[in-house]
This record gives C-alpha cells, sequence and structure tokens, in this order.
C-alpha cells in the first residue's frame, strides 16, 4: 500500500468488505429510504409545505427522504413521505386552479405516479397515462424552488437521481486513484500565529503551515493579494509586509514534497492576483514547475485521474488549483498549470454558520451553475467539502471537528453523489478530524465510477445520432458576452445535446465559459467578412459535422457595408459547403437590438435570410435556418447582447435546429472537409504580361506581396528570361496570396491588385513596363459585390483590352462586371451571368 494512503492516514486504507452497487432496476427501488434529487440544480424533493418544493440537501432534516411502493398491480407507484405520516406525493391546484404538487392522502388515487428508469439512478416521474412529469428548476441562491409539471420537449431538469439514503459501498483498491482518496484540508492554512503574528485573534489554525504538512495536512487553502511589491497570504484588507509572501510558502511546501517523496499536496488560491503576478511568485520557486502535476496537460480530461502511484513515481505531486476563472483573468493561468477550481472540483457553500450556537448542515453548491452532483464524461471533479463556520471560535470548532464524519456521510455525500476528496476545516488538531479521514478512506462509494448514476453521455429517449461535433461560429455573442459566466448559448445547448450523442464535442479554436466542452469560434467584435477570411483554415482543424451560425451583428451595429450583407452571409455559407458538403450547417436570424437604427438594419437582414438559407438546401446543400424571435428586447443585457435568459431562447432554437436535421436525416457522422483550394486570381495569375510585349512573364509573389520579375525573351522560353529583380516592395497591407495583376487600364501592361477578404479592390498602375517607371495608386477601385476574395478572377470577357471583373461560385458559375472606366472609375457595368458552370469546381475554372 502506497505511504501515501498509508503512513498518511495513520491506520491506512482498509477494505470495508460491502460489495458495489448493482445496476438500477427497471423501475424505482421499494427497498429502503431515498432522496429525489433533481438532475440539474442538485436539490432535493422536499415535503412539508403547502406545495412541494426543491430545497439544498439537508440529509434526513426538512423531509426529503421518500420511499416507493407499488400501487398496487397497476404498474404505477406511490411516491411516500415516511417522517408525515400517510402522505404521499400527489397532484393538487392553487386557489387560481394551476396544478401543483403537494402532499396528499396516500389512498387518494392522485398519488399514483408511472416512474420511467432512465439510466443509473436517474429517472423521469410522469402523471399515469399522460406525457405530464415533473421538473424542478435550476438552483437560484438559498430560494426553494417549487416543483411543477411539464410536458414539452425533453429537457434535463425533468431527469432525478433516486439517491440512496444508506448507499452500497466498495472496497477501497490497495492503489487508489487521486480522486478515490480522501484529504485532510486546511482552512486558511496561513492565518495562523506562527506563520503569521499579525493574526492573533481567531486565527483559522494553531501551527505554522510546515507544522500542518508534519501532522498530516495534504490540501492547503491560501488566500493570496498582490501587495507592497509581493504576492502574499493574508485574508482582507491590505496585505503589507510581514505578511508571509506565496514564494515563502511554496519554499515551505516543495521542500516537504523533497523530503517526504511519496506525498501529495494540493494548494487552493483564492485568488486576487493577475496571471502575470502568480506567474512571477511561482517562477521564483524553480521547484515547482518540476513537481507541478497539470490536469490538463496529463489527459485527466479524457482518461480520468491516475493512480496515486503513477503520481508519486513520475514525481508529479503539487496540484495548483484557483478560484479565479477564464472569463475573469482571459484563460491565462492553465497555460503555466494552474488550474480551474470552477473547471476541476464540486464545492459545497463554505459557512455553517457564527461562530457559536447551532451550525446549519445544508450541503449545496457554492456555485448555483455546477451542482454537487455534476458529472462529467470521462472523468471525476474533485469533491472539496468545506466544514468551517465564520469565525473560528472555541469550544465550537472542536464539536465541528468530532461531527465531520457524520455530516460527510450523512449530508454531503448524497448532496455531491460522491465521496469528498478534501475535508477543509478549521483547527485541524482540535476534535481528532484525522479520525473522520481514516473513516472515509476505508471504502469507495458507489458513485465513484464515471457515468455511475446519469453521465451526460447516456442516450435519452427520443433521438441520438453517434457523433455530434459541434462549431458554435459567430462574433461576441456566440462567445458569451452578457452572460454571467461569458457561456453564452453554449452551456445550455451542451446540457439540452447531452445524451443525444453517443460522442458529443464542440469544437473550435476559442475556449470561454463554464461548460465541460468550451470551445468554439466566437470571435468578439467579428464581422462577417472576418470569417469568411478564416473559416478555410478552421473547418480542416476541427472536423465538426454541424455548424451552428449567428454572425452580422456587428455589420450591422457599424453600418459596415449592409447592402452586400446578405451576400456576403451566402458566400460565407457556401464557403462551408464548398468545403464540405455533407457539412449540416444552421443558419439563424440575428438577435434584435434596442438602438432603433440598428435595428432598422437588423429586420432588413433578417428578412434574407431564410431565403439565402432556401436557395441552397434546394442545391441540395444541408443548410437550416432557426428564427432567433423568441429573444426580445427584454431578454438583453445592453444594445446587443442577450442575458441569461436570451441565451437559454436561443439554446432552445439551436436545439431544435439540431434536432429537425437530425429528424431530416442531415447529420453524419464524419464530414470530409477538404482543404482550402488555393487562392488564385484572373487571367493575372496565369498569363502576365509585364511589360506589355504580348508574352507572358515569369512573377514571384512573396508572403508579403513583393514582387520579383522575370521578363520573356523567347516566346516559347527559348530566348531565355531577363530578370528584373524586384519590381514591387509589397507592404500594401495585403498578404501575398491576395495579389493579383491583371491590365485594368487597357495599356497592355498588367497591374497590381489587391483583393481583399470581401471582395474589394485596390489598384497600383504599371507605369515602368520593367518596374523603371515605378507604380501609380489608383486606390479601391471596386467595393466589392457580397463575395469572398477568394472567389473573385478578372478577364477581358468583352475584348475591349480592360480586365472585368468576375465573380467564381463554387460550382464554377461566372457571373460579370464590366470594366467601364479603365481604372473603374466610371464605375462597372453588371452582365450577370456569363457561364453557368459545368459541374466542375470552381477551383478548377480558369478565365
Amino acid at each position: 500500500m502506497l505511504a501515501f494512503a498509508a503512513g498518511l492516514l495513520a491506520t491506512g486504507i482498509g477494505a470495508a468488505g460491502a460489495q458495489p452497487a448493482a445496476a438500477a432496476p427497471a423501475g424505482p427501488p421499494t427497498q429502503g429510504l431515498f432522496y429525489i434529487q433533481n438532475g440539474v440544480s442538485g436539490y432535493n424533493l422536499a415535503g412539508g409545505y403547502a406545495f412541494l418544493e426543491t430545497n439544498r440537501p439537508q440529509g434526513d432534516e426538512s423531509n426529503q427522504q421518500w420511499q416507493f411502493e407499488a400501487s398496487g398491480d397497476t404498474g404505477n407507484f406511490k411516491i411516500r413521505n415516511p417522517t408525515v405520516a400517510d402522505l404521499c406525493v400527489g397532484r393538487g391546484e392553487n386557489d387560481e386552479g394551476q396544478a401543483r404538487i403537494v402532499l396528499r392522502p396516500c389512498s387518494d388515487g392522485r398519488t399514483d405516479w408511472s416512474i420511467q428508469h432512465h439510466s443509473g439512478e436517474q429517472y423521469r416521474i410522469f402523471t399515469p397515462g399522460t406525457q405530464e412529469r415533473l421538473w424542478g428548476g435550476a438552483a437560484v441562491d438559498d430560494k426553494l424552488l417549487e416543483v411543477q409539471f411539464h410536458s414539452g420537449e425533453l429537457i434535463t431538469n425533468e431527469f432525478w437521481y433516486f439517491t440512496p439514503v444508506a448507499p452500497q459501498r466498495g472496497e477501497m483498491p490497495a492503489d487508489p486513484k487521486f480522486d478515490q482518496v480522501t484529504q485532510l484540508t486546511a482552512h486558511n492554512a496561513f492565518q495562523n500565529t506562527e506563520d503569521d503574528p499579525i493574526r492573533d485573534i481567531a486565527p483559522n489554525q494553531p501551527h505554522s503551515i510546515q507544522a500542518q504538512l508534519e501532522f498530516g495536512v495534504r490540501g492547503l487553502m491560501l488566500d493570496i493579494k498582490h501587495d507592497d511589491g509581493a504576492v502574499r497570504l493574508c485574508h482582507g484588507g491590505k496585505c503589507g509586509i510581514g505578511h508571509q509572501t506565496l514564494p515563502e510558502a511554496l519554499t515551505t511546501v516543495t521542500a516537504f514534497l523533497k523530503q517526504r517523496t511519496d506525498q501529495i499536496v494540493t494548494l487552493f488560491l483564492e485568488d486576487y492576483t493577475t496571471a502575470a503576478q502568480l506567474k512571477e511568485s511561482l517562477d521564483t520557486v524553480p521547484d515547482v514547475a518540476a513537481l507541478l502535476f497539470d490536469p490538463e496537460k496529463e489527459g485527466v480530461r479524457s482518461k480520468g485521474w491516475p493512480k496515486v502511484s503513477r503520481m508519486v513515481a513520475e514525481n508529479k505531486r503539487l496540484i495548483i488549483i484557483t478560484d479565479s476563472s477564464r472569463s475573469g483573468d482571459g484563460g491565462a493561468k492553465p497555460a503555466f498549470g494552474v488550474v480551474y477550481g470552477q473547471e476541476w472540483t464540486v464545492e459545497n457553500y463554505w459557512s455553517m454558520g457564527l461562530g457559536l450556537g447551532n451550525s446549519n448542515w445544508r450541503c449545496a453548491s457554492r456555485w448555483n451553475s455546477i451542482p454537487l452532483s455534476q458529472e462529467e464524461k470521462n472523468f471525476h471533479r474533485l469533491f472539496v467539502m468545506n466544514h468551517f463556520r465564520d469565525v473560528p471560535m472555541s469550544p465550537t470548532y472542536t464539536n465541528d471537528n468530532k461531527k465531520l464524519a457524520d455530516r460527510a456521510e450523512r449530508f454531503c455525500m448524497p448532496a455531491a453523489r460522491k465521496k469528498p476528496n478534501y475535508l477543509a476545516i478549521d483547527q485541524y488538531k482540535d476534535g481528532d478530524p484525522m479520525a473522520a479521514v481514516v473513516a472515509l478512506n476505508r471504502y469507495t462509494y458507489h458513485g465513484d465510477t464515471p457515468g455511475f448514476g446519469g453521465a451526460p453521455n447516456v442516450p435519452l429517449p427520443g433521438w441520438t445520432v453517434p457523433r455530434l461535433a459541434v462549431m458554435p461560429l459567430g462574433d461576441s455573442i456566440t462567445e458569451g458576452a452578457g452572460s454571467t459566466t461569458r457561456s453564452s448559448y453554449r452551456a445550455a445547448l451542451w446540457n439540452k445535446l447531452s445524451g443525444r450523442a453517443g460522442t458529443l464535442d464542440f469544437v473550435g479554436s476559442l475556449q470561454h465559459g463554464e461548460l465541460p466542452d468550451r470551445d468554439h469560434e466566437g470571435h468578439s467584435g467579428w464581422r462577417i467578412d472576418q470569417l469568411q477570411a478564416n473559416i478555410a483554415t478552421w473547418l480542416p482543424a476541427a472536423r465538426p459535422n454541424v455548424v451552428l451560425l449567428h454572425i452580422g451583428t456587428n455589420d450591422m451595429n457599424r453600418n459596415h457595408e449592409v447592402a452586400t450583407a446578405p451576400a456576403r452571409l451566402g458566400a460565407l455559407i457556401d464557403q462551408i459547403t464548398t468545403a464540405a458538403p455533407t457539412m449540416t450547417v444552421i443558419v439563424s436570424s440575428l438577435v434584435p437590438s434596442t438602438t432603433p437604427e440598428v435595428q432598422a438594419r437588423v429586420a432588413a437582414f433578417n428578412a434574407q435570410i431564410p431565403g439565402l438559407v432556401k436557395e441552397r438546401r434546394d442545391r441540395g446543400y444541408k443548410v437550416g435556418f432557426v428564427d432567433m424571435a423568441s429573444v426580445t428586447t427584454a431578454d438583453l443585457n445592453d444594445s446587443l447582447h442577450p442575458n441569461n435568459n436570451g441565451y437559454l431562447k436561443m439554446a432552445d432554437a439551436f436545439y431544435g435546429g439540431i434536432a429537425q436535421a437530425q429528424a431530416d436525416n442531415w447529420i453524419t457522422e464524419q464530414v470530409d472537409v477538404r482543404p482550402a483550394p488555393p487562392v488564385r486570381g484572373s487571367l493575372g495569375d496565369y498569363q502576365v504580361d509585364f511589360d506589355g510585349d504580348g508574352r507572358n512573364d515569369y512573377l514571384v509573389v512573396g508572403v508579403n506581396g513583393s514582387v520579383d520579375a522575370w521578363l520573356n525573351r523567347g516566346g516559347n522560353g527559348s530566348g531565355g528570361w531577363s530578370a528584373l529583380g524586384q519590381v514591387a516592395k509589397g507592404g500594401t497591407g495585403g498578404t501575398g496570396d491576395q495579389v493579383r495583376f491583371a491590365d485594368v487600364n487597357g495599356d497592355r501592361r498588367s497591374d497590381y491588385l489587391v483583393v481583399a477578404a470581401n471582395g474589394s479592390v485596390t489598384a497600383w498602375l504599371n507605369n515602368g513596363g520593367d518596374g523603371a517607371g515605378g507604380w501609380s495608386s489608383a486606390g479601391q477601385i471596386a467595393s466589392g459585390v457580397g463575395a469572398t476574395g477568394d472567389q473573385v478572377r478578372f478577364g477581358d470577357v468583352n475584348g475591349d483590352g480592360f480586365a472585368d471583373y468576375l465573380l467564381v461560385e463554387p460550382n464554377g458559375a461566372v457571373s460579370a462586371w464590366v470594366n467601364k472606366g479603365g481604372t473603374g472609375t466610371a464605375g462597372w457595368s453588371a452582365a450577370g451571368v456569363i457561364a453557368s458552370g459545368t459541374g466542375a469546381p470552381s477551383s478548377q475554372v480558369r478565365v
């Protein structure tokens, strides 16, 4: 047995002798008592009120335990409250005639329920013979939430865990995984009379961090602030000189780990530092980097937590967890191995009450959006169980610590559906809290296997697909501006899609928000043309099979080329379907704006989108439309961005679009994404007559747009080539793949053109033939027609000597705008479609 598990815990991790839990039966269990726990909020169904509500888990208090019994031979069941004589959960009405959930005499027929098993220990509770089922709301601070009926689309809030009051326990392995072990943790470890002599009133701990480690504490909670030129440890107020610095504490921890090579320590940071300040402090102690275990880099998210023995063997024995968030510090801290608590842990609300008097043993999440019972697909969140009061006072903390195991097993383990990994307390030597650590390390809780009791990817009744790889694509609305966690519609959509796919994956190059998969392509401030310029790179890298597209808000808000916005949106859709013809693309209308002139543009733009979608669907592409009309200005956080409620409505709309795509058999498990075709120009890219002698010359264009030329002296090349060297320096703001050559002023010499991502064209006229005459700027000669730059070609289609502006569609069709002014100054005349295409893709078309 490992010393970390054995030596730390004094009596070691012994065998409990009980067997792991058996699989859940087809109906509800009829033996024993159970908590009926909402799968989203983590709150328990509670009786004893006028109407039944969900409440924070309180163990055997607050009438939260229930038993199930068959209702004769009907196939239905009663849900009996054992603490209230002969009362069961039933259906009733309030004074306004609205349906409510109440307690009724169990003999009443309205207390019969059809209970359908979903997976593990998750169930749905129906009114017999109907699709009406019980629904519980999301957690909201400390409020009771009334249980109501729901009969619409399947939602995650209607799933309930039936968690046994007396769960079966498994034998602790001799070589446990890290997430199977419970460790003693010191709350405000730095706030002791030895390391922090300033703190001589109500210290949280009696001795130094060094003494805590020697005693067996393996989790240290530290408050850090940058003050007086250093990151220091202090609680509230100014952290001036005299307070221990973080590097000093890290030196103590790393010295201990170097001495005790079989031990692992976790630091929990209440973090008020910037990423740069924290990194500088960590870098001050070289041993930190060598000892740091980074769960992201170690693949815990996909493979689960490793065994303790592996972490020890690889000398990765220090874990640092910050309470800051990605949205708060820009996602910078994981770059140097410090991970976010809200992504890797669950944690109950910290306070049990005042320093004296009765304690509050309720065990509910510190974060409303992350219940203690939160499941991940492939790994366990570590459970931090806080067990301390507002102010540590004797003898209260001694009595509290004596009851640590009792609260853990009766209140917090059922609430979290997992065993605590960290027992956080004040005064680590009083009340023998180590006895609780030893007791919990004698067994495993049955929920320790990821997926037991309803992992998110267990298929739900109704439609399912083998794989969903979803790319949320757009701007700051897709990123999540205006939502409290910067999760946008993505978090709610993830919950709705959980169980719909054998593999569920959100994809993209950006990460924001608080949800199991944070990937997306929502680029704050971006317009349609900016997505056009990058989508060819993102698609092959991410390989989605569904793209959700909400874009155009910034075009409307900034009044940017509004007239061409629908055409540019269509061109973006075409880029996606050209790269991946079997891709499902779900395009949404824009959410509204509170600014009248912006809203007028939004409304006009939205009116064009259904037609754009239908046109492409009629061509055989899997392009669908969803309407965001349910999002009103009351659902906005500011003039443009939805609030939390608005994002929930967006999630509903996109979920409906994906469900419809599945019903239409659109969703392909693996989509072949073609690499972007090379960006080619027009006539100039294939026939560049640089000096006007009628022969095509040889040009090399650099990445920055510079040009080197060799003049053709032999017609067929037999006369050789004459090197001119560099004839253009570039630096015009365009890259080499945006440079084209075409004779736009009719002097037989190819001019230098830069075609922007939105199809606009800027020209420099060739005055020298051999480059000696230099270049003359003609400015912007074409503003674009809503197509992307890689669709633009130039060619003289009417034989007047001036290169015309051509647009090649993905299907090879060509539209033309005839050059009327030499440099476009007299305008362009639309000639319409001049070639319908032959079925060959645009990458094969030459004009």
